[in-house]
């Protein structure tokens, strides 16, 4: 039926002498790609992981190579080219105007870790690394980094993908540019899909859900989802942000959210973060780590699920499962503060005061945790009252610390 609608436009032109209106014409876009072997995604992987533990922002900027990245971005916007220079101009290139960079070096920064986990096959071709990020309040999150060849043979980043939500750096990218560039030429809206259109008719709420998101606000992030045509609604990063909102907010609305996200997105690596937020927001420990299974499937031999399994077997009472279990995450993985902060916790529970003083000393040396005053923590209380308390207090002055 399109076609007909054509040609009867076209013979209707020819009849009254009218010139028939061009096609909008699509743009060339960037360059197609190969994929990277195996090898060159780890080699990339691994100097990913240097650059950004360095603490030295422009140096992880320079091997995101965010830049590449925002061209390639711009080169594929519908757009005439003497617009691309300027449009360009817009995109940031410094880590820190770049939300997707952002949560990874700023995250860092504060004391979080970043850690190359695995290198793992694409579905289709080539290979992505998997990281794990967790930051200074212990939370945890998963970012695929896509490597591929480019064809001036660099090979490098071309995608970052979180895995929580979806959020792709590209696709952040392009979304910060698409305004501006419907500012400076109208009629590109009607060369957009229909996804771009409600972005740009909806860019400031959405922009202002993703800041409420970050900040934690959790009411707001479900208010401002509200307010959004069902197009915007339905894409996968902004229904997972409000998923994982309505996980903290009430029993119902989480569950309901959940079954949304595991509706239209089964299998989904998504949903097994969503799912393990619900369980421990509910407390409902044994089912949290039926949900952590899930997740060790695809994340693979992480010492941080097995730092929150045994934060869980706690909580269930297994102390000894748990205390097995703290101590293979330490010698997985010996920089994770989580790992160790969870063998202190068996120690308290069980009120074994030696192993307590111990595991707080390593604690200390590992991760320079600065543990303040044990005497304002409850999980303390028996500690504080034993010899090995004034042991600890000792240790401390030798150390220069009060």
């Amino acid at each position: 039926m399109r076609g007909i609608r054509i040609v009867l436009l076209a013979a209707a032109c020819a009849a009254t002498g009218c010139v028939p209106p061009a096609a909008p014409t699509t743009p060339a876009g960037p360059e197609p790609t190969t994929p990277a072997t195996e090898d060159e995604c780890r080699a990339v992987a691994v100097e990913l992981e240097r650059a950004v533990r360095s603490g030295d922002a422009s140096e992880a900027i320079q091997a995101f190579a965010l830049e590449a990245v925002t061209h390639r971005v711009v080169d594929g916007l519908p757009v005439a080219e003497d617009q691309k220079p300027d449009l360009l101009k817009l995109l940031p290139t410094r880590a820190d105007t770049n939300a997707i960079i952002d949560r990874v070096v700023t995250e860092v920064a504060r004391g979080g870790l970043f850690r190359l986990l695995r290198v793992a096959p694409v579905d289709g071709a080539g290979y992505k690394a998997i990281f794990r990020i967790t930051n200074a309040r212990v939370s945890v999150n998963y970012i695929d980094v896509i490597v591929a060849r480019f064809p001036n043979g660099r090979v490098g980043v071309e995608d970052l993908v979180w895995v929580e939500d979806g959020d792709r750096l590209t696709e952040m990218a392009r979304h910060a540019v698409l305004p501006a560039a419907a500012l400076r030429d109208p009629d590109v809206l009607d060369r957009l899909v229909e996804a771009d259109r409600l972005f740009v008719g909806n860019s400031k709420k959405v922009q202002d859900l993703y800041k409420a998101s970050r900040s934690r606000k959790w009411q707001e992030v479900v208010t401002l989802y509200k307010g959004l045509p069902t197009g915007l609604q339905e894409r996968k990063q902004i229904l997972f942000k409000y998923a994982d909102a309505c996980a903290h907010i009430g029993r119902a609305e989480g569950e309901a959210a959940l079954e949304t996200c595991r509706r239209r997105f089964s299998g989904d690596r998504a949903v097994d973060m969503l799912t393990v937020t619900n369980h421990l927001e509910r407390n409902e420990y044994r089912a949290a780590m039926r949900a952590l299974d899930a997740m060790k499937a695809w994340a693979g031999e992480d010492a941080l699920l097995e730092a929150l399994r045994a934060v869980l077997l706690i909580k269930c009472g297994q102390l000894k499962q748990a205390r097995v279990v703290a101590e293979g995450a330490v010698a997985t993985d010996p920089d994770l503060k989580l790992a160790y902060l969870t063998r202190v916790l068996v120690a308290t529970e069980e009120r074994n005061h030696a192993d307590t003083l111990e595991w707080l000393k390593k604690t200390v040396d590992n991760t320079r945790h600065d543990f303040g005053d044990l005497r304002r923590g409850p999980a303390f209380s028996s500690f504080v009252e034993s010899p090995e308390f004034r042991q600890w207090l000792a240790w401390r002055a030798t150390r220069g610390e009060k």
